[in-house]
Formats: C-alpha cells, sequence, structure tokens
C-alpha cells in the first residue's frame, strides 16, 4: 500500500530537476492545483459553487506549493490541472511586460457539468514531429544517481544547477544530432470493450516501444 501510495507524490527530486528547465514552456501540466492560484480568477464564483474551499483558501492552504514555484519559474503560457473538480479560470502575470501565464482547471465528464474547453495553438508550418529535449535530457542525465528508491531516503535532495551548454552539447553528440523520436508507436493494449472490470487488476505487465 505504501508504494501505490508514493507513486502519486510529488516527490521533490522531480521538482529540483523541473526547476532546471531554463528553455519556454507552452505548456504544463499537473493534478492539483498551483496553491493561491484562486486569488487570480474569479474566487467569488468559485466559493459559490464549492464552499467547502473557503477556509483552505483562507489558510491558503488550497493547492501545491511547489507546483507554485513552479508556475512563477517556469512561466508557461498554459497551466492545465484537475483535482477539484470544477472549471476554473485564472490568468497569472509575470514580471516581464505582457508575460502571464493561463491556467484552467476543468470539471468531471459527466452530463451538464463544464468538462470541455477547446484551445486554439498557432498552427507550425512542415511536418509534425517529435522531438526529445536535448535540455530535459542533460537535466535526466545528470540526475540519474540521484533517484532513491529506499522506503526510507536519507533525506531531500538539494536543488540541482542548470545544465551548461556543454551538458547539452553532450546529449547532442549522444544522439548524434539526431533527436526526433522514431514514429513506432503500435497499440500495446487493449481498447475498453464496453464490459465492466472494476476491480480487476492486470494480469501481466504491458510495455511499449517508446519505453
Amino acid at each position: 500500500p505504501g508504494n501505490i501510495r508514493s507513486a502519486y507524490h510529488v516527490k521533490c527530486m522531480e521538482i529540483n530537476k523541473l526547476m532546471g528547465v531554463q528553455g519556454h514552456l507552452d505548456v504544463f501540466l499537473s493534478h492539483d492545483w498551483p496553491s493561491g492560484i484562486t486569488i487570480y480568477g474569479d474566487q467569488g464564483a468559485l466559493l459559490k459553487r464549492k464552499r467547502f474551499l473557503a477556509r483552505d483558501i483562507a489558510q491558503n492552504s488550497l493547492g501545491s506549493p511547489p507546483s507554485m514555484s513552479l508556475l512563477k519559474k517556469l512561466q508557461p503560457t498554459y497551466w492545465f490541472s484537475a483535482h477539484l473538480h470544477t472549471k476554473f479560470e485564472a490568468t497569472v502575470p509575470h514580471d516581464s511586460p505582457g508575460k502571464f501565464t493561463q491556467f484552467l482547471s476543468l470539471d468531471k465528464c459527466l452530463p451538464g457539468r463544464k468538462y470541455l474547453q477547446v484551445v486554439d495553438f498557432p498552427s507550425a508550418h512542415g511536418s509534425k514531429i517529435f522531438r526529445y529535449d536535448e535540455e530535459w535530457l542533460a537535466i535526466i542525465r545528470q540526475t540519474h544517481g540521484l533517484t532513491q528508491f529506499s522506503q526510507w531516503p536519507s533525506g531531500p535532495p538539494a536543488p540541482i544547477s542548470p545544465p551548461s551548454h556543454d551538458d547539452i552539447k553532450e546529449v547532442e553528440r549522444m544522439f548524434q544530432g539526431n533527436l526526433d523520436i522514431p514514429p513506432n508507436f503500435v497499440q500495446s493494449a487493449k481498447p475498453y470493450d464496453g464490459e465492466a472490470r472494476k476491480g480487476v487488476m492486470p494480469q501481466s505487465l504491458l510495455e511499449n516501444a517508446q519505453t
């Protein structure tokens, strides 16, 4: 049970890795809301729908403080979250003139609920190719030996330094300058066939060609 719970906890090392990102991010996804996000939107309308959130908002205990730290550091164009099962929009301004993050959370996928919103992104010319990000690979390579698998880790890892120009160039050398992801995506699990299988665990591990 402890391992199952830890799988969806936000780990300090993952926050440290993300804090090392220097490049621009268009979209960031998180399950929990960044703490304090409600002050940047229609907090009054939110409390009319979710009155039980009033105490947490007043105590500034609603949401994730590490996520808000990431939002202010990375300043993505969009930040999408879930968790609280209600639609909520906010605009978070940053220090740079004209720069802000648009926050959006949606409701459950149920009739009469606001669970869908279309966001238009500028279309890029040419072929759509998935590519590995050399900066992120450099961060993963830099922190590979810091991952702890013990049930009782020695303590939170120290913040890491952003990858240097030489670190990124080494990643490019390892990939021989070709960071395109091979288009070898294949179906690795059967799609849902409409039959309820609640409580039935998979009998074997399903891997995919991209792992």
